[in-house]
């Protein structure tokens, strides 16, 4: 994909990308926005992140770390929807 812009007002720039790397880059803004975790992700309306533990065995676990709100989940459901649409196959 190439996104085309004006960094100046006589100087163009365009830029060849992946939608994959145009979608991390939204991914992580949004997570940063709302004060997340980069590894955060959302299910049954609640934010999660998974913390690895250690003894002498290591495992994950998942913690909880707040609700998620009514907007997050429309602005998550949005991105699902352009990841899926715009897949490449």
């Amino acid at each position: 994909m190439k996104l085309k812009g004006t960094r100046t007002k006589t100087e163009k720039v365009e830029i060849t990308t992946s939608f994959q790397e145009v979608f991390d880059s939204l991914r992580k803004t949004f997570r940063k926005k709302q004060g997340l975790d980069p590894k955060a992700y959302a299910r049954d309306g609640k934010w999660y992140v998974d913390v690895e533990q250690h003894t002498s065995h290591s495992w994950t676990r998942e913690k909880e770390i707040r609700e998620a709100t009514p907007e997050e989940l429309d602005v998550l459901n949005a991105f699902l929807t352009l990841r899926e649409y715009f897949e490449e196959k």
